[in-house]
């Protein structure tokens, strides 16, 4: 079984990179994709483990993508790249997004702390997530501590202190997509769009977008994703269609961020292992052609 879509606690998941790939092994996992957001920190510490356990490990990372004139009113834009190398361009993306999304929860903390009265401490927070303070870490720290009953209760609390003038508009976070893609291409892996019916666009319009990407140089989509909540088996086979209509790379994943009752794969069952075949053959023949063109790199 693979899994090429996971999360540890160098971004929003629960667990230590070691513990990500144990927790693969303990479920049959063969194959799994660390795609922390924005973040490449965990990605050592997780190939270590995995080479133990005998787990093949390929190192990804999710970009946000969150540029006003490019999302089309989407609720949210993840570009998932696989197979890629730390690069300097890569570290600094995660350098100026984490400056940004920290100031804001800082922000976000104190006004918490002066109007609700919950004792949120974004320097605790660090104790547990490494990377930035993403807003899912920030609601995942308010869960572990009791202070709210659902993940969702945090989006509320934000927005409600945002529309009463107690916290500022949450900033844009994020890099455009063709920016996500060339970093992506520079750290010589497979640049992925995440999650695709996350986005909650109409169909048509979802589909421009991604054949927009597809001529800056998307080279797949995450159609088997298992963590959609509704109509999930609907939305992968539509995912389908039209990575097969645009010439696309297929990949899937769970988006693991924790253990959950539902399980890693949910309802929909594990993603089948073409998938990744079929993503290291287009990414051999890439590495191919540009030893071709332009020499093997050195070790």
């Amino acid at each position: 079984m693979i899994d090429l879509h996971v999360h540890s606690n160098y971004s929003d998941g629960l667990y230590t990179p070691a513990r990500v790939m144990e927790i693969a092994a303990r479920d049959g996992l063969t194959s799994v994709a660390l795609c922390d957001h924005d973040c490449i920190l965990g990605l050592s510490e997780a190939q270590r483990r995995a080479k133990e356990l005998d787990i093949e490990f390929i190192p990804g990372i999710e970009l946000t993508i969150n540029r006003t004139e490019e999302k089309d009113n989407a609720d949210e834009v993840h570009m998932v790249g696989l197979f890629v190398k730390p690069t300097p361009r890569l570290k600094a993306i995660h350098t100026d997004i984490k400056k940004e999304q920290d100031a804001f929860a800082y922000d976000l903390a104190a006004s918490i702390r002066k109007h609700l009265g919950l004792p949120v401490n974004v320097d605790e927070m660090r104790s547990c997530f490494h990377g930035a303070i993403t807003m899912g870490a920030f609601g995942e720290y308010m869960l572990q501590k009791g202070m709210i009953d659902t993940f969702a209760e945090r989006n509320a609390i934000t927005e409600r202190l945002i529309a009463e003038g107690k916290l500022h508009a949450k900033p844009e976070f994020g890099i455009s997509a063709r920016e996500a893609i060339d970093a992506i291409h520079e750290a010589g892996g497979l640049a992925i769009l995440a999650h695709p019916y996350r986005m909650k666009l109409p169909d048509q319009v979802l589909f421009e977008k991604i054949k927009r990407y597809k001529a800056m140089g998307l080279d797949g989509l995450e159609c088997y994703y298992t963590h959609y909540r509704k109509n999930s088996i609907q939305k992968i086979q539509k995912s389908l269609q039209m990575a097969s209509v645009l010439g696309l790379l297929i990949s899937g994943g769970s988006d693991y961020h924790k253990d959950t009752p539902q399980g890693r794969f949910q309802n929909d069952g594990p993603i089948p292992d073409f998938v990744l075949n079929d993503l290291k053959k287009a990414q051999a023949l890439r590495d191919h052609i540009k030893w071709k063109y332009f020499g093997k790199p050195r070790d």
